[in-house]
């Protein structure tokens, strides 16, 4: 499918009040961010050769929903809960240097933006939207949001872990637009496409608009199978901020 004629795209942001976007694999990512190559949870933990990677991969699994709603509420737990399930005995020592080497994976996602995201923010601002985030995360996804340069970006943030409620369930979609003050048809919704999230958003009444860009560069496989009946298609944040420039603006 090729991307959203600019005219197309513009017509749908001059519709809306708010932009929301999704965070991971949309505006930021650790492949962005990290050398290639660095070692997975698994090889840190030794837990790599099966029957332990079996039993990490299950463990892991098993605590999806307590990680990204936030019932595991330490980015330290977020890791060493699934370990000490997939491996009861291992040294506290192996436990502490895993979570430290994803963690830090995860805050350079968040500290290392591409200029042209934050540029693109800033032009969206400048334009009149008011931008909303809405993201899927755990708190080790979101230690390093304080520091981040996309936080004063976006007038809300709504992370799953601290709503507790996840994508796609509309609960979160609506706490970004409750503390908006908006409907969600008011609203322009980016996003890669994970969790359904795009097709969410259109039942809510939202515009969505599928940014492919972080999905092409490392996981080319996913942007058709996350487009979801999507209509709209970008490959950067730049092309809404190409529309500000060509004059276009929110509703008076």
């Amino acid at each position: 499918m090729p991307h959203t004629c600019p005219g197309e795209l513009c017509a749908a942001l001059r519709r809306a009040r708010v932009v929301l976007c999704d965070l991971f694999r949309t505006l930021a990512s650790v492949e962005d961010a990290n050398p290639p190559g660095a070692p997975t949870p698994a090889q840190t933990l030794g837990l790599q050769v099966e029957p332990l990677a079996s039993a990490w991969a299950a463990a892991w699994q098993a605590t999806t929903d307590d990680r990204v709603l936030g019932r595991i509420a330490t980015a330290y737990d977020v890791l060493a809960i699934p370990a000490r399930l997939a491996a009861p005995h291992l040294p506290e020592a192996v436990i502490a240097a895993a979570v430290a080497t994803r963690q830090q994976r995860f805050d350079n996602a968040l500290m290392r933006v591409r200029p042209e995201v934050l540029t693109a923010l800033a032009a969206l601002r400048r334009g009149g939207w008011r931008l909303g985030l809405v993201s899927n995360a755990d708190y080790m996804d979101i230690h390093a949001w304080g520091r981040s340069p996309l936080r004063d970006c976006f007038d809300v943030a709504a992370f799953s872990c601290e709503v507790g409620v996840a994508k796609p369930d509309a609960g979160l979609y609506l706490a970004a637009c409750n503390a908006l003050g908006v409907s969600p048809e008011a609203c322009l919704y980016v996003g890669d496409g994970g969790n359904d999230e795009l097709r969410a958003a259109a039942a809510l009444g939202m515009t969505p608009v599928q940014l492919t860009g972080i999905l092409t560069r490392y996981f080319p496989e996913l942007v058709e199978a996350q487009r979801a009946g999507v209509r709209l298609r970008i490959a950067t944040l730049g092309e809404l901020a190409a529309c500000v420039a060509s004059g276009a603006r929110p509703p008076a």
